[in-house]
Formats: structure tokens, C-alpha cells, sequence
């Protein structure tokens, strides 16, 4: 009887020792759980992180790629293509301007220039629309020669007295040259009389004579003008 309660006691401690195994167990198994729980949602944290980052990389070259440069040839064609459309609404606006106000738009017209410039007329004395002619000149050989052929000529005097102007077609004709003269009414100086010698093709030829003329003192000064008639 008594073999038989220590062997029952010995049971008991037994179930009880093995009780208490299962409860070591247990929580050794909770806690690798919660450890494997926490491991995993730090990983998978990473994880996310990595493959967010991959992503948006990936995005970034494709909108890079997708999304070229612009060459200097397309910015032009850009510039060309603001101007034109500015251009079109500034005559809009103007063309609705003269019509709100009614004004008239110029028109562009194309002028002709003429053969001299405003400097080559002050160098080149063209000869005066109200040349007047003088009956007790006539027989002067200056007076009624034929002007010679060309497109310029050589001034050599300009005189407000006849006398002095005939004194210097004399010298002239003694050395050689056949001088011309013309009488011109300047309004507000009267009555001149103008000198000239030669007829020339070319400024520039006209100049060149002038200057050996001068030189052979055969005249004191000279302008280039237009030729006479």
C-alpha cells in the first residue's frame, strides 16, 4: 500500500515537472515569435525603402528620356513662331486702331534717289534755272561757243561786274582754253556772270584737269560743277 502512494506521488511530481517544461517551452516559443514578428516588420521596412527608392529612380530616367533637350534648331523655329504670332497681333491692334479712330495707314512707296547726294550737289554748282540771256553780250565768243561734251565741267570764276568777267576770259583764251560764260539772276544777289572750262565724263577726270590747270597757271581755282548748256 504504501509502494503504491510513492509511485503515485512520484507520477504526480512527474506530470507536474512535465507541466512545467510545457510552460518553458511555451514562452520560448512566444518569444521567438514576437522576435521573429519584430525581424520581419524591420526588414520589411527596409525592403520598402529599397524598392520605393528603385521606383522613383526608375521614373526619373524615364521622364529624363522621355523628355529631351530642345536643339538650337527647334528653340529658332520656337523664337520664329512667338514673333510671327506677336507680329500678327501688333497689326491686329493696329489695324483695329485705325479703325477705332479712323485714321488712314501710310502707304510705303518706293522712291527713286537721286544720281547726286545732298554733298555733291554743294561741290557741283548745277547751273540756275532762270539763266537769262543779255543782248549786248552776244558777241563775246564765251558767251555764244557751244558747250563742250560731258556730264561735268570745271568753274574757274564767278564775277557780280562784266568787267572783271571779261578780263578773265581773256586771260583765259590767251593761254589756250576756250572758256564758256553763263549769266545767272541769284535771287537776293542780282546778276552774275560764271566761267567755265571744259567738259568731262567723270568727276574724278574733271579734278585731275583742274589740277594740272592750276599748276600750268593757267587758272587760279576751279570748282568741279554739273556741265552747262
Amino acid at each position: 500500500m504504501l509502494a503504491m502512494i510513492l509511485k503515485m506521488q512520484q507520477k504526480q511530481r512527474l506530470f507536474i515537472y512535465d507541466r512545467k517544461e510545457m510552460g518553458v517551452l511555451l514562452l520560448l516559443a512566444l518569444l521567438v515569435a514576437i522576435f521573429a514578428f519584430t525581424l520581419g516588420v524591420h526588414l520589411g521596412k527596409r525592403v520598402g525603402a529599397g524598392e520605393a527608392q528603385t521606383e522613383f529612380a526608375a521614373a526619373t530616367l524615364a521622364a529624363t528620356e522621355e523628355d529631351p533637350v530642345p536643339v538650337a534648331q527647334d528653340l529658332a523655329d520656337q523664337n520664329r513662331g512667338a514673333q510671327v504670332e506677336s507680329d500678327d497681333v501688333l497689326d491686329k491692334a493696329a489695324h483695329d486702331e485705325v479703325g477705332r479712330t479712323g485714321l488712314k495707314a501710310s502707304v510705303r512707296r518706293q522712291v527713286e534717289l537721286p544720281e547726286q547726294s545732298k554733298a555733291e550737289k554743294i561741290n557741283a554748282l548745277a547751273e540756275p534755272e532762270n539763266a537769262v540771256a543779255d543782248a549786248s553780250l552776244q558777241s563775246l565768243a564765251a558767251v555764244t561757243r557751244a558747250a563742250p561734251i560731258g556730264k561735268y565741267t570745271l568753274q574757274i570764276g564767278s564775277h557780280s561786274k562784266i568787267e572783271t568777267a571779261r578780263e578773265q576770259i581773256s586771260r583765259a583764251e590767251a593761254g589756250g582754253l576756250k572758256p564758256l560764260m553763263r549769266v545767272v539772276e541769284l535771287p537776293g544777289r542780282g546778276r552774275w556772270y560764271r566761267i567755265y572750262i571744259g567738259g568731262y565724263t567723270g568727276k574724278d577726270i574733271a579734278e585731275s584737269s583742274g589740277r594740272e590747270l592750276r599748276t600750268r597757271g593757267l587758272i587760279d581755282s576751279y570748282i568741279v560743277a554739273n556741265a552747262v548748256r
